[in-house]
This record gives C-alpha cells, structure tokens and sequence, in this order.
C-alpha cells in the first residue's frame, strides 16, 4: 500500500491520459464521484467519445487547464492499494479494461428476443402470469431462473438487457449459470436487475376517516412508485468486504444501462478478481488460525508433560527426604533402644530386662524396622485399612 496525493495540474493531466472509469476506481470514487471532482475545481474533462477516437489517432486537441489560484494545491488524497497482488491477476484484470474501451467490443442490445439466450427464454415463460406486488414489481410464482425485478412496463427492456449482458459474457468464454451467476477467475459472482423504486413521503390528511386506521410512530405516509430507470449491479452479501470497486450501474439522464455494458463486464471481472483476493485472504486467515491452534495445543501439551514430570520429580524427592527421615527415625529409636538395655546392665555386664521390657523392646525393635527404608517392614495394625463408619440418617 502506498499513499499518493495529486493537486489540481496532477488530476488535470491524469484525467487526460486515463479513462475516467478505470481512474475513479483507482480514487475509490464513482465515475460520477469523479465527474463532480473535476467540476468543482474547473478541471475540464474529455468529452464522450475521446478514447474511441484516440484509439484511430483521431482525437481531439487536449483543452486546456483554465488558471486556478493554487495548482500546486493537493485536491486528491487516497491510498494506492496493490491491487490483485496475491491473485497474480493484475495483467488479466488490464487486458480485460482495454479490451473492453475498444469500440469493436461495444455491447449491442437487440431490439428483439428473437434468438434470445435459453436462460432468458426460461425465464420470460416463469414471469407468464406474475402477480404486482409492491410498487408493481413482479412476483413469479417461482423463483425465477434469473434475478430481475421490475415492473411490467420493464420486463421486455430488462430481458433485453439481460440477453445482450449473458451474450457478451459468454462470448468472453465465461460461463454464466441461473442466477444468473458468472464464474470469473475460478469464482462465482451474481448479478441482476432492479428497477429503481422512490418512496415518497406525504402527511396524511387532518380529519380523514376514510380507509382504515394506520398505526404508526411516524406522522407521515410513504408511498412507493416505481420509476421505470433500471440498474444492472452486482448481487453479493458480502461485497461490503469489497470497497472502492463499482457495484452497479443504471439510468441516468445522460445514459442508459444499455450504454454501459462493456463497463458492467469490467466491474463483474474486478469484482471476481478482488472476491479471489478476499477467499484466498480468508483461507490464509483460516490456515493461520489453525497453525496458531495447533501451536498453543502443542505448547499446552508441553506444559502439562513439564507439569507432569515435575510433580513426578517431585514425588521422588519428597519420598527420599521421606526415607531419609524415617531412616534417621529408626536409627534414632535403635540407639534410644540401645540406651534402655545399657542402662539395665548389673554390675557384671548382664542385661537384666522384665518379661514386660522384653516385649516392649521387640515392639520398639518391630517399629524401628517399619521405618527403615532398608530393612522389611514387620506387619502392623497400623497396615490394616479400616472403612469409615456408614452416615446414618436416622
């Protein structure tokens, strides 16, 4: 990514040596976006039909930049994205812009649907019998094969429309299915057509008691009216992820989505490069999710190993220090049991011990070998596992 600024002599000549569509999205702006830029600061444009005619070298002379107060000043400020670089797509993605500007390749929309498209013929058969619903847009019965909707003044112009579009894009060994759906570059990318519909709002009457009640928070009504205007645009939910590529294309004053075909095609390719760009994005996301994953598994099963050899480590430790203890303990009790018989010695160097210290000295004998490590250990009550008393509830 790389931050660029033009000032007013920087557009002026940019705008002259780029088409304006493929300049606009460059800026992350509409070609109409585009158009008011220029006007506001009286940068003059080239007029329609320029690049056609430079293509044959015969195009008109440049008009010139009228004198600004500050020319230097910068009027444009956006961030230059590296566009389709993970996709390696860029070269296509230009081939498919200059293909499209040469007047050879304009779209023609028959005036018949006579030889129409199979998916158009389709179609046309599911609207046969379509209720209006709101605004009088027409509803099939079923899903129709492909996605319009308009009214029905409009049908057999957006059916035109819509041949002339699957044609082309076919034609262009791009394969269309219902949808209708394009599949461009290895991804699939719906379009359709809609005609514009305006809501108008208006209050209601004072006093009128005809009709039935409205309830409502709002203190006006809304009315839709169709305006007979369509707009061909790209149908994805998720195209918000999407920014700065043109969705959409409709009537105008100066134009009619008849008149901007060629230009729908090359949004329907920069939009399926960009949506490539975002898949193989989030499969990298996803890659990198599972390898982070796998990483904090492997390391949290490290630790629980360190954590287990510790506490094993551990254990033999503390029963050493245990065994050096109880080791210590015996030897204590023998030299305390040593002391006793010295002390019961006659004159003449005979023990002289009661049968009740005999009995106490085995005992003391028995429970010196219990706690010495090295010798084995007599048995004891102490060994005996005795269960706790039942809990009574009574």
């Amino acid at each position: 990514m790389s931050d660029r600024k033009l000032s007013r002599q920087q557009l002026y000549e940019q705008i002259w040596s780029v088409p304006a569509s493929r300049l606009a999205t460059e800026f992350g702006l509409s070609d109409v976006g585009l158009a008011k830029l220029c006007k506001r600061h009286d940068i003059p444009r080239p007029p329609r039909g320029y690049w056609a005619k430079k293509e044959v070298g015969r195009a008109p002379a440049q008009t010139p930049l009228p004198p600004g107060e500050n020319d230097d000043q910068i009027i444009v400020s956006y961030v230059e994205p590296e566009r389709y670089e993970k996709s390696g797509l860029s070269g296509q993605i230009q081939k498919s812009e200059t293909e499209e500007e040469k007047p050879e390749k304009r779209i023609e929309v028959a005036s018949s649907l006579r030889g129409a498209h199979k998916l158009i013929t389709a179609t046309k058969e599911e609207f046969t019998g379509a209720q209006a619903g709101d605004a009088g847009i027409l509803v099939p019965d079923q899903n129709p094969s492909l996605n319009i909707s308009v009214t029905r003044n409009c049908l057999h112009r957006a059916f035109l429309v819509m041949d002339a579009l699957i044609k082309a894009l076919e034609l262009r060994d791009l394969i269309v299915s219902e949808g209708p759906t394009v599949s461009i570059f290895g991804e699939s990318v719906a379009f359709g057509i809609k005609e514009r519909i305006k809501v108008t709002k208006e209050l209601p009457e004072e006093h009128d008691l005809t009709g039935a009640y409205q309830f409502a928070y709002k203190n006006y009504v809304t009315h839709e009216i169709a305006t007979g205007e369509l707009t061909v645009y790209i149908d994805e939910p998720n195209s918000y992820r999407i920014s700065g590529y043109r969705k959409q294309w409709r009537d105008t004053k100066k134009q009619r989505v008849e008149d901007c075909l060629n230009k729908v095609v090359s949004g329907l390719v920069k939009f399926a490069a960009r949506k490539r760009e975002v898949r193989l994005e989030d499969e990298e996301r996803e890659r990198e999710y599972k390898r982070a994953a796998e990483q904090r598994a492997l390391e949290k099963q490290q630790r629980a190993e360190l954590r287990q050899q510790q506490a094993e480590e551990q254990d033999r430790v503390n029963s050493l220090v245990q065994e050096a203890r109880s080791w210590k303990t015996s030897r204590e009790i023998r030299q305390y049991l040593d002391f006793i018989r010295e002390s019961n010695k006659s004159s003449s160097g005979a023990i002289t011990l009661s049968p009740e210290q005999e009995q106490w000295l085995s005992w003391a004998e028995d429970q010196a070998d219990r706690l010495d490590p090295l010798k084995e250990s007599p048995s004891s009550i102490l060994d005996l596992d005795i269960p706790e008393e039942p809990r009574s509830w009574f």
